[in-house]
């Protein structure tokens, strides 16, 4: 049986790669899709993809009413409330491995409140919403005399995060509740 799937934001750089990964496997049925702009048109005819032929609901409440299993949000960045959930999540589980002590606390730092960044589980997390950072990450740790940087990029392609989210969808099945954080189906205790 396919696990049933609707996607917000499904013509969108990230929603289409979902929508086109979801046309080339057996996994997934795709039973409705929201797209504002597009609402009312062909979702196969606006991607290039004959296969589909579902109508673009104007609303989540009206793509619910297909009754999906899963539910991939995608919507537009201006729509998410900043940092990402992969900047919060990063954040929670380095503070709770160890809590930063910054050089100047962000309290009493001089200069505009705006540009310390927000406070999450005690690190200092930043959010760029800009053109050439659409899909990287970087974590900086810093001690005296040293800096260790891990980023990711994803270029401009949003293939990268087809695998994850498709991962989540698939492991809907084997549990029930809210599940945080992608590490917590590849890492299963």
């Amino acid at each position: 049986m396919k696990t049933k799937v609707t996607i917000a934001g499904a013509t969108g750089s990230v929603g289409s790669a979902l929508v086109a990964a979801i046309c080339r496997g057996d996994e997934f049925e795709l039973v409705s899709a929201v797209a504002r702009k597009s609402a009312g048109k062909n979702l196969g005819k606006v991607l290039n993809l004959p296969l589909i032929d579902i109508e673009i609901s104007k609303s989540v409440e009206d793509a619910l009413r297909a009754k999906p299993d899963v539910f991939i949000d995608y919507g537009k960045p201006k729509y998410v409330q900043a940092p990402s959930g992969t900047a919060r999540e990063m954040a929670d589980a380095m503070g709770d491995i160890k809590k930063p002590s910054p050089f100047v606390p962000p309290d009493e730092a001089l200069g505009l409140k705006e540009a310390r960044g927000a406070t999450v589980s005690g690190a200092q997390v930043h959010s760029i919403r800009s053109p050439g950072f659409g899909f990287s990450v970087e974590s900086i740790f810093g001690l005296p005399g040293e800096r260790l940087v891990l980023r990711h990029d994803a270029s401009e392609s949003a293939e990268p995060y087809v695998y994850g989210t498709l991962l989540a969808a698939k492991s809907i099945h084997s549990f029930v509740g809210l599940k945080r954080g992608i590490d917590s189906l590849l890492f299963k205790e």
